[in-house]
């Protein structure tokens, strides 16, 4: 359910991974991203290796802050 999320603020993204912390106990299902500080796609990085039951891999397309809800 999307409900049963959480949402993660001050979030500085760039083209570099962020391994994002989610706190879910649990695998993510998915994400949206609730707002950004200036024009930019954000994505999952598709080649990290990191625990989805622990974080989500996020890059965006140029250096900007966001609020994601995790699910």
């Amino acid at each position: 359910l999307v409900v049963d999320g959480v949402l993660l603020e001050d979030l500085s993204l760039s083209t570099a991974t962020l391994e994002v912390p989610h706190g879910l106990g649990r695998r993510y299902r998915g994400y949206l991203v609730a707002d950004l500080s200036a024009d930019a796609r954000v994505y999952r990085d598709t080649s990290s290796t990191s625990d989805s039951s622990q974080f989500l891999p996020l890059k965006a397309s140029g250096t900007v802050t966001a609020k994601v809800w995790v699910f």
